[in-house]
């Protein structure tokens, strides 16, 4: 089966100059059936000595203690989840990957793991589909900055170049999710979205509305989901729904990457509803990048059904279960009292979560999204809940990244 993978598709890889392999994740193991000219230069390994074997090849040689069990779980689960049969797009995978060369010396690889497809040649395995999953893994030598450099980086070394025959597993060429959140999956496509990796991850899959969701009558803009899988671990913490002024297309543009940004709260001009029983509202239009030791109220609004408890004492004030939907209702309505006082009124707003159509709770905020600007919903798919279907009747049913 390795050969027929390799003879198929892997061997057109073999004059590619960028640094690359080919894995066949519908095989057992997922191993190797494709490898660069450029790849075999960097590390002085041949053909022979790679083909047919499993990825973990390139840790051979090494100490225990320099090889990341978070970084091979990492590369195992994008492997297997890679075989789904539903599956619409997976976002990339970034790791560093301590490798052995040829002459013993010891080298430390970026890669980026992007899933690709092709017309399906073998029908007896079980999983097998419409299309063959195929995992090119793409490398690099240089110093590494941070995960928006590595995008950048490997996007020029674009997987149609290396492989025109084949199409990644992904909706736009903008290779949405994997710019906005690095644990994304879209399934059904695009109208569901799965955290990967949701028992060991409890965060890194924010998704977006694939359009703006319009004013109804009232000028209230509302959009909702169905809860589709949830854990019995990290239960005390609910999704954070809501709207954003930043658009799929400003995204791509700009290539932000979730990678080691928490949750969706973090977005500029943003509001958001969920967690404990709280809500969150960014006026600011960039991107907020965390710090140690600042927290991100100091650059937000947030409001809370319980603010007399210290944060580790909060929990949700509802268990979600399958088949439950979750409602999300943005209002502008006037003006806050506290401005009012002051002479100086400021604008107000409103942000309700719904549950299964009752209201379950809602906040004021002092201030609004813009009004100029279009709003797209936002779902960050995060703690128990790992998996949710954006509902038909709105907009928002097809999922953006």
């Amino acid at each position: 089966m390795v050969a027929e993978s390799y003879r198929r598709i892997g061997q057109r890889l073999s004059q590619t100059e960028q640094p690359a392999l080919l894995l066949d994740a519908m095989l057992p193991s997922g191993p190797i059936v494709g490898i660069s000219k450029g790849f075999e230069s960097m590390l002085g390994r041949s053909v022979g000595s790679l083909a047919g074997r499993r990825w973990t090849v390139l840790l051979e040689g090494l100490e225990k203690e320099k090889v990341s069990n978070s970084t091979c779980q990492d590369i195992e689960d994008f492997l297997r989840m890679s075989r789904l049969r539903c599956i619409t797009s997976m976002a990339d995978c970034m790791v560093s990957i301590p490798c052995v060369r040829s002459d013993g010396q010891q080298v430390t690889l970026r890669s980026c793991l992007r899933l690709l497809k092709a017309d399906e040649w073998v029908s007896d395995l079980v999983g097998s589909g419409d299309h063959h999953p195929l995992v090119l893994a793409m490398f690099s030598q240089d110093a590494p900055h941070d995960v928006c450099d590595w995008s950048q980086d490997f996007k020029l070394q674009a997987a149609e170049a290396m492989l025109p025959d084949l199409k990644a597993i992904c909706p736009s060429p903008c290779l949405f999710p994997m710019p906005l959140s690095n644990k994304c999956i879209l399934l059904n496509g695009r109208a569901a979205a799965m955290r990967r990796e949701p028992h060991q991850v409890p965060r890194g899959c924010v998704i977006f509305g694939s359009s703006e969701i319009h004013p109804a009558a009232d000028s209230s803009h509302f959009f909702s989901i169905r809860v589709d899988k949830t854990l019995t671990i990290w239960n005390n913490r609910m999704p954070f729904v809501g709207f954003t002024c930043t658009s799929p297309e400003e995204v791509a543009k700009n290539r932000y990457f979730f990678g080691t940004v928490p949750h969706a709260f973090y977005l500029g001009e943003s509001v958001v509803i969920g967690g404990t029983g709280e809500a969150w509202m960014r006026s600011d239009a960039e991107l907020l990048a965390p710090k140690l030791g600042q927290p991100p109220e100091k650059h937000a609004q947030r409001r809370h059904l319980s603010p007399q408890l210290p944060e580790h004492k909060r929990s949700a004030p509802w268990t979600l279960r399958p088949g439950d939907l979750l409602g999300c209702r943005y209002r502008r309505c006037g003006l806050s009292a506290a401005g009012a006082e002051k002479g100086t009124p400021a604008p107000k707003s409103v942000i309700s979560l719904f549950i299964n159509g009752d209201l379950a709770f809602e906040f004021s905020l002092d201030g609004q999204l813009p009004a100029c600007k279009p709003l797209y919903a936002v779902v960050d798919v995060c703690h128990a809940v790992y998996q949710v279907t954006m509902m038909p009747g709105s907009d928002a049913f097809c999922i953006a990244a």
